[in-house]
């Protein structure tokens, strides 16, 4: 099973690779040690397997955030249809005239799997339509052109709900013909951080998918609020978050945003 599989991916592999074609880039040492994405052992993802699966941030407990590339490679994967596509909500001009009428609701031709955190276990979760409301940030990837505008992220609200702070999981059917839910592990932890004029709380959620201690997954989610002390007793806050998925022995971010001034901006 597991040559087929690899001859399935690599099949996919020779028109671009899994993380070309997703824009997937490594996490460098010093990323790594001040996000604390640790590699004890090797991931369970092999024999092509990471290229099933692709974890990705949330907006409060039922929206996700992703691009049409993205979304496109996961249909691509289970040759699922897009049967109708309509606009809920107007596209912003100033947006129309760059990316095109992208905000739209979706129906499938047949459910997309993802897997998220409910009640504090890993689960399946299926979704049959996606209703696109906004673009998530004013410059994608912190640049103001971006040369192909399927790549801007956008917030989507579907059906499922699950726990805050979940990263959202695309997955194939294939991925879940290979991993079995029952011995994946969730880790969740938070250390408060900070200094005289200066506190943070960080949020830390890894996903072990066979429970050998080693995570595939780690979500970083770190909340700092800034006193200003000429300033009476203002404070102001902001927020920044961070996905990782381990594969060939190396880290690779999925996904990243702070806040901005005017709003989220990254991924």
């Amino acid at each position: 099973m597991l040559t087929m599989l690899f001859g399935i991916l690599t099949t996919l592999a020779q028109k671009d690779s899994f993380e070309d074609r997703l824009k997937l880039d490594t996490i460098h040492s010093a990323k790594m040690e001040q996000w604390e994405f640790n590699s004890t052992s090797i991931s369970c993802l092999s024999d092509g397997l990471w290229e099933h699966v692709l974890p990705k941030s949330t907006v409060g407990t039922d929206k996700i955030i992703l691009n049409r590339n993205e979304l496109n490679y996961f249909l691509e994967l289970d040759n699922v249809k897009i049967k109708t596509e309509f606009e809920l909500f107007a596209n912003p001009g100033h947006w129309e005239n760059r990316f095109g009428k992208q905000i739209q609701t979706l129906t499938l031709s047949k459910p997309l799997h993802l897997l998220a955190i409910k009640d504090g276990k890993l689960m399946h979760f299926s979704v049959d339509s996606l209703v696109g409301l906004r673009y998530a940030t004013y410059y994608p990837y912190g640049e103001l052109d971006v040369v192909d505008p399927k790549m801007v992220p956008i917030v989507y609200q579907q059906k499922n709900s699950f726990d805050e702070h979940s990263p959202i999981l695309f997955v194939s059917s294939i991925f879940l013909d290979y991993i079995d839910l029952n011995e994946a592990k969730v880790r969740w932890d938070t250390v408060a951080f900070g200094s005289e004029d200066m506190s943070g709380t960080r949020r830390i959620i890894g996903l072990d998918f066979n429970g050998d201690g080693q995570d595939e997954v780690l979500t970083f989610h770190e909340t700092t609020e800034v006193y200003e002390p000429s300033e009476g007793d203002e404070s102001s806050t902001s927020a920044r978050s961070i996905i990782g998925l381990y594969f060939k022995n190396h880290w690779y971010r999925t996904s990243f945003w702070q806040e901005g001034p005017d709003g989220m901006e990254g991924f």
